[in-house]
């Protein structure tokens, strides 16, 4: 019953997965089929040669002999030696015009799947709650969509390969019976009994391949979290410590991937012994009997060796299944698991920003944690500057993610212009909004590629202009490739104010009607900070810009301070009023050293 169970299990998964493909399976399926039936003619009509060659006048007394002199005489050809030669060679042509036109209708499949795979499951991950990706380790989507994707259409290869043994197995099976169904049955009673004792075997393979496909990701989740702080890593002297763990993340992957290969390797050798052993008892079976015949004897020792080959093929592919539905069941799930977490913008409105953005009462708490944001109300007019600034878990970076959409209040409205943000369409709302991260991202290619992100509306001369606007065009010109200069992962080959300039080069280049900067000079110098801050003074009036920041140096020149503690805002106007305050945050910020006033 479980046997059975795990069959219908694994043939649900096929299907659930290609069941898209039946038209291309169909014809797959026929030309296997053909091409089998071709084999097995071409196989039968040794009888008949073999008899004819031996000096016999007769085809042979076998059924299929007969059907074959039966269908040259429908022909009107000679049943000679040469004619039944030529016939055999068409056979196996046709044989191989067969099998190479289902191979190319399997690998059709298999391409067209692992695209539309690929594709889909990228789509779906951009598309994702941020709340879910947030969660995700890093490696583990790569290794869907390249090395899962790969694995997993496997099956589908299996799958073909178990079909057309099968088709082979049959027709060589009718082939043998056609001769001695004694002989016939007896070397399918030894299939049947070869894989009762191998069944166990098949458990371990599954169970063992579906450890190795999770240790797989945590070996990737490992390097990609090793490879992004290596940095750290080596100013700390820390690769020891990371080693070790390696270490063991590649030694239990090896053990998982040694006792799969010992398995393989057993049940691919137990079989080669006992197919020889029947066959040597055949010859004795039937050397023992009367009217016994060379020709047919030869044939049938040869199908029965097919039979065992081919049964011995089955249960390498059932096996290799085994191994290869675990990593197909993981991007199953995985694609499941992303459908369920799509962002759900029922938002159809066009993005209009002509008066303020105002956040109304907006209480907000992350996942199974305290509340951070508790009755939050503010309001920000169209081309103002703000700087908002707090102590660390006052709810700073959580206003800039409900501002982005990532997150929705959980009561609460946040409005444009009067209107519920929620109402216009998410994708035109974020067009329209340029975010600057503590943590600058860039892509490893061009500086020009990573200020045009990918944008083909972003010309050249458009280009220049953001980067003029902020303060990065000298150092830029003055790289050996001027624009063309490649940046490394990360933006490794710059400095970290070089980086953070050309991000805002990047969100300056898309013309955002709001620009918010989270943190963005808290790990600058003080001349990439003046920079920035020269850039934000030339915007003043022309865009909405929203700064997080701790150095009060920083927000000093905003038109508006909103102070922020406890989810509420305690503290609010111009920076030189509220700096009158003694008693205040921003004053007490100020007095602590950080940075003084120019």
């Amino acid at each position: 019953m479980v046997k059975t169970e795990r069959i219908r299990y694994i043939f649900k998964t096929f299907w659930d997965t290609f069941g898209g493909y039946k038209r291309q399976i169909l014809l797959m399926s026929g030309l296997g089929f053909m091409g089998s039936i071709t084999e097995g003619i071409g196989i039968g009509s040794m009888i008949p040669l073999l008899s004819l060659a031996g000096g016999s006048s007769a085809a042979g007394t076998d059924v299929l002999s007969q059907a074959i002199q039966k269908a040259f005489l429908f022909l009107h050809l000679p049943f000679t030696i040469k004619f039944i030669l030529i016939g055999i060679f068409l056979m196996f042509l046709l044989r191989t015009v067969f099998i190479f036109l289902s191979n190319y209708v399997t690998a059709l499949i298999v391409n067209d799947f692992q695209l539309n795979m690929r594709k889909r499951l990228f789509a779906l991950t951009l598309g994702s709650r941020w709340e879910y990706l947030a969660k995700q380790k890093m490696g583990h989507l790569e290794q869907s969509l390249t090395t899962i994707v790969d694995t997993g259409p496997h099956i589908f290869k299996q799958m073909s390969s178990l079909l057309m043994l099968s088709f082979a197995l049959l027709v060589y099976t009718v082939l043998a019976m056609n001769v001695s169904v004694i002989a016939t049955l007896g070397s399918l009673g030894l299939v049947v009994v070869s894989f009762l004792i191998l069944k166990p075997l098949f458990y371990r393979t599954r169970a063992a391949s579906k450890e190795t496909e999770v240790w797989y990701r945590d070996i990737a989740h490992h390097i990609n979290q090793t490879m992004i702080g290596i940095k750290s890593i080596k100013a700390g002297a820390a690769e020891n410590a990371f080693l070790t763990k390696a270490d063991q993340l590649f030694t239990k992957y090896k053990k998982l991937d040694l006792r799969l290969t010992i398995i393989n390797a057993f049940i691919g050798a137990l079989s080669k012994p006992l197919s020889i052993l029947f066959i040597l008892l055949l010859f004795v079976f039937f050397y023992k009997i009367q009217g016994f015949e060379y020709p047919s004897f030869i044939v049938i020792v040869y199908a029965i060796y097919r039979i065992f080959n081919y049964s011995e093929g089955i249960q390498h592919e059932v096996n290799k299944l085994n191994t290869t539905v675990p990593y197909l069941n993981s991007l199953q799930d995985f694609e499941s698991d992303v459908r369920k977490q799509q962002e759900a913008d029922k938002g159809q409105g066009q993005f209009k920003f002509n008066r303020a953005i105002e956040f109304k009462n907006v209480f907000f708490n992350y996942e199974g944690g305290r509340e951070v944001l508790n009755g939050l109300g503010f309001q920000i007019s169209k081309g103002e500057t703000i700087g908002l600034i707090g102590p660390s878990g006052a709810g700073k970076t959580t206003i800039v993610d409900l501002l982005l959409r990532l997150y929705q209040p959980k009561t609460g409205e946040i409005l444009v212009d009067g209107i519920d943000v929620s109402l216009i369409s998410m994708r035109e709302w974020r067009k329209q909004i340029g975010y600057v991260p503590q943590d600058p991202f860039l892509l490893n290619d061009s500086i020009a590629n990573n200020i045009k992100f990918y944008n083909p509306a972003i010309t050249d001369v458009k280009m220049r202009e953001a980067a003029t606007l902020a303060q990065s065009i000298d150092f830029i010109e003055s790289q050996p490739q001027g624009f063309e200069t490649v940046v490394g992962d990360r933006g490794v080959l710059l400095s970290g104010g070089q980086r953070q300039r050309i991000v805002l080069a990047k969100i300056l280049a898309q013309s955002p009607k709001i620009l918010i900067l989270d943190e963005a000079t808290n790990a600058l110098d003080a001349e990439s900070e003046q920079a920035i801050k020269q850039t934000i003074k030339q915007l003043h009036g022309k865009m909405t810009i929203i700064i997080i920041a701790h150095r009060p140096s920083t927000v000093v020149d905003v038109g508006r301070i909103l102070v922020l503690n406890q989810g509420r805002i305690v503290e609010e106007g111009k920076p030189a009023t509220i700096l009158s305050d003694k008693t205040s945050y921003f004053y007490k910020m100020y007095q602590a050293g950080i940075y003084g006033l120019n």
